[in-house]
């Protein structure tokens, strides 16, 4: 089931650092929102339509207890015409030059081995040991680009290794638009405004400016399983305002198909399209133990080759049912690309058809919430770094 949610008016969504409106005038924010933000509006929607929502928690988590969220992706629809476009993160081991800000020339790193003796001042990021590196040759000053975005189609040729180059991206600086506002909190008894909470907060409206050279509207997609009898369509609130907007799903019950690629050798890469929360920070602890997957997977090994991961992302909310903080933690952001060795003794086809498509965030709650969810590539190496 897919799930479009388009919003109606501008939306703002909190970071995990904590903002108090008498020390700070200015809130920051983030965009795309977490996967568990998605899930909850979900949830309240559901909810609401059915008139659930002075339920017992506990009747109310049993509801949902199937629903999960197993993909995110955006959709643009140009103002032009109606051709809607799926896109998704675009891998951080896609580089643009520095001096193109609008994403008209990708690239793809190739995988390239490296003489020993790199070394690392950060003892714990040693897994590496510094024997292979994502570099290209196509630009001479190149850098990754944190908000990029590609097709649906794009995202297959690329887990294909038949990317064609250059190939071009977008941005979501350039599909949306930031509108900052200025506001001041209210006492909680009488609503007067009180002193000392003059805050400002950068909205964003998810469409671009109309003397944009691609104008158009950006909406958000969801794919989930697990409750069938959903509202065809309504409103949900969204955002740290609660702003509207409008959900419709989708008529058609395809689902966003991506075949595992037919692997040539024993390397591959993992894409995150979603955010990843790993117990050793940005290190996914089942590559040394693959039997975290699954059992069956004890005694097999992995190893990791290369990385290109982004800057970290605080997670956090608010806990509804418990009245309190949830944890605190660092994700991975989506975009971010590891490459791995699977062993002679892995069974490479049952750990793909494990993770591909699906979560591999290490903390159970995240998982049926949209975070972790990856797939498997092929990998571009060059002539002296084939796979074995």
């Amino acid at each position: 089931m897919q799930i479009e949610i388009r919003p109606v008016d501008t939306l703002f969504f909190r970071d995990g650092r904590p903002f108090s409106m008498g020390d700070e005038s200015w809130a920051n924010g983030i965009f795309p929102p977490a996967p568990s933000v998605i899930y909850g509006a979900l949830r309240a929607a559901y909810f609401s339509e059915k008139n659930l929502l002075h339920n017992n928690r506990d009747e109310l988590d049993a509801l949902t207890q199937d629903f999960r969220i197993t993909a995110l992706s955006f959709i643009f629809t140009p103002a032009a015409n109606e051709r809607q476009e799926q896109l998704f993160p675009l891998p951080l081991d896609c580089v643009k030059d520095k001096n193109d800000d609008d994403c008209r020339e990708l690239a793809v790193m190739e995988l390239k081995e490296v003489a020993p003796g790199l070394q690392s001042s950060y003892a714990e990021n040693l897994p590496l040991r510094g024997s292979h590196l994502l570099m290209t040759d196509r630009f001479s000053q190149y850098e990754q680009v944190a908000d990029g975005l590609f097709s649906f189609s794009q995202l297959k040729k690329y887990l294909e290794a038949s990317m064609p180059e250059p190939f071009a991206g977008k941005r979501v600086a350039r599909l949306t638009t930031l509108e900052p506002k200025i506001g001041i909190g209210r006492e909680a008894e009488t609503h007067k405004a009180a002193e000392s909470k003059l805050y400002r907060i950068d909205a964003r409206r998810l469409a671009t400016r109309y003397d944009a050279d691609e104008a158009g509207r950006l909406s958000l997609c969801v794919e989930c399983e697990g409750l069938d009898d959903f509202p065809r369509q309504g409103l949900l609130k969204l955002g740290a305002e609660g702003k509207s907007a409008v959900y419709r799903v989708a008529e058609s019950t395809d689902t966003l198909s991506v075949p595992p690629p037919g692997l040539k050798g024993r390397r591959f890469k993992l894409y995150m399209a979603t955010p990843a929360c790993f117990r050793k920070g940005w290190y996914p602890e089942w590559i040394e133990n693959p039997a975290c997957l699954a059992p069956a997977f004890d005694g097999e090994a992995l190893k990791l080759l290369a990385a290109a991961v982004g800057t970290p992302i605080s997670i956090g909310g608010f806990d509804i049912k418990r009245g309190k903080p949830k944890a605190m933690r660092k994700a991975v952001p989506p975009g971010s690309v590891y490459v791995l060795e699977a062993s002679e003794q892995c069974d490479l086809p049952a750990l793909i058809q494990r993770v591909h498509g699906k979560s591999i965030s290490e903390f159970g709650d995240e998982t049926k919430e949209g975070f972790g969810i990856c797939y498997v590539g092929s990998i571009n190496e060059t002539a002296e770094c084939r796979n074995p």
